[in-house]
């Protein structure tokens, strides 16, 4: 029982002086989160307020040209939840019953069918949602409602947002991408889901016209951008707020390269979009490079000394003579003269080999100079992980099974350069195992190399002029 006479009335006074004081400091703290969230009358919506958060604990960038560096790594880096896919587009019958995973399949050894754009759970469903087909997605999802499907929760109310989306049922997809923005954000995959719903959002409210999102919120998607839709579409939705120039120049130009290549290494845009946005950034990147007094994506300004030669200068800036010939338009034969400016591109090199899009990036310094269509190993004969270059040879001969075939030989399938892996790398898989051109163009892109990445010549040739002996070269899972 509480003793009342214990308690006198300069006590009780002091007790309700101090409530209210405590009640009038939160109604002041209240006001306060009220009207500085207004802003001019609208606040951070919350999932936009999480992007900013998640942008804080990641380091939010400064720079455009900033947001190209980590897309890179993050597309080879396992992607934790991620599992095997259906091998083909899904039959969706009147009464569907519950579909199987089963490992990719591609459903031809070369051309574009010996690609498989998706891996994972909803491989399916997203190859369905790029043939138009948003309503086969939604009864496929139905049809796919198991355990294991429910496990990847996440990814899939994305599938659904963005099918009822392409079915412009605008405020149902709303919903959904709202429901998994304002879930908890913990694994890399629930991350990448949440800044698909983010974009969903906003495209959503725009009724589909991602010209009218706001650049602002573009900005705020992309602080901490994720190998996904969501991120890629932002980037892509920003670029297309720049013109694009073919004299480009400046802080102006850097900002529309950096934001196609986030685009573009998400591996989220959809196939025309993907298209567009590699030839984009292609020419755009080449443009800057081979500009009059380019000195933009880390390219310096070399004044030709007396005694110089293009291979004295390729040494002393840590790059490859032919990549100096490239970028200057040059013969390698050409006499250097004194006074003479040329453009070197110094950096780390590597090449990132996607084997189940096919293709071969190569980076300089973490930019995106191409993309190159490639054939591998059927099953599994090209070898995953990462590799260093060993050897570089011009009109190689080819050793297959004891056997020697000269350059030039009817039997030789080499092509006109090779660059052999360190043999002792991954467990001694880069033994015998390189990049290299082929006499069999047509394979290209395809799945029919005894286990090396195979080019067209033309491309292999460029990538040498690139590549130095001990640039990496990563093959993804």
């Amino acid at each position: 029982m509480l003793n009342t006479t214990s308690i006198t009335y300069p006590q009780v006074r002091r007790e309700r002086n101090l409530a209210f004081a405590f009640a009038a400091a939160g109604l002041v703290f209240l006001v306060y989160i009220i009207f500085s969230g207004a802003g001019g009358g609208v606040s951070t919506p919350p999932f936009l307020q999480k992007t900013e958060a998640a942008s804080q604990d990641r380091g939010a960038l400064e720079t455009p040209a900033k947001l190209a560096l980590n897309i890179a790594e993050q597309r080879n880096q396992p992607v934790e939840g991620a599992g095997v896919l259906p091998s083909a587009p899904l039959e969706v019958r009147e009464h569907p019953e519950p579909v199987p995973l089963s490992e990719p399949t591609p459903r031809s050894t070369r051309g574009p069918d010996a690609r498989v754009r998706w891996r994972g759970p909803l491989a399916a469903g997203l190859y369905l949602l790029e043939q138009g087909k948003a309503g086969e997605v939604l009864k496929w999802i139905d049809s796919s409602d198991t355990p294991q499907r429910r496990a990847v929760s996440y990814p899939l109310g994305v599938l659904k947002a963005r099918a009822l989306a392409a079915s412009s049922n605008w405020e149902e997809a709303q919903k959904e991408f709202e429901r998994i923005a304002n879930a908890t954000v913990s694994s890399a995959l629930h991350q990448q889901a949440y800044m698909d719903a983010v974009f969903g959002i906003e495209m959503c409210r725009a009724g589909g016209r991602i010209e009218a999102i706001s650049r602002e919120a573009l900005e705020k998607m992309l602080k901490a951008p994720q190998a996904c839709w969501g991120s890629g579409m932002a980037a892509y939705a920003w670029a297309g707020r720049l013109p694009f120039s073919k004299v480009p120049v400046g802080e102006h130009a850097e900002q529309l390269r950096a934001l196609l290549q986030v685009a573009l290494l998400t591996d989220g845009l959809d196939p025309h979009l993907e298209a567009e946005c590699c030839k984009r950034l292609t020419s755009l990147t080449w443009d800057m490079l081979v500009a009059p007094k380019a000195t933009q994506l880390g390219a310096v300004r070399y004044t030709v000394q007396p005694g110089d030669s293009l291979y004295k200068i390729a040494k002393k800036h840590g790059v490859e003579a032919g990549q100096l010939c490239r970028l200057n338009k040059m013969d390698p034969k050409t006499l250097l003269l004194s006074g003479k400016t040329l453009t070197v591109l110094p950096g780390g090199v590597e090449v990132l080999v996607d084997r189940w899009r096919l293709n071969a990036t190569l980076l300089v310094g973490g930019h995106f100079i191409k993309r190159y269509p490639v054939c591998i190993g059927s099953d599994a004969k090209t070898p995953v992980g990462s590799f260093r270059i060993e050897k570089k040879l011009v009109h190689p001969d080819w050793y297959f099974h004891g056997k020697r075939y000269p350059y030039g030989s009817s039997e030789n399938i080499l092509g006109t350069r090779w660059l052999g892996f360190k043999p002792q790398d991954n467990g001694g898989q880069g033994a015998g195992i390189g990049i290299h051109g082929t006499t069999l163009p047509e394979s290209v892109p395809g799945r029919e190399s005894h286990g090396c990445v195979r080019m067209l010549n033309a491309d292999a040739e460029e990538l040498y002029d690139f590549v130095p002996k001990g640039a990496q070269v990563t093959l993804n899972e």
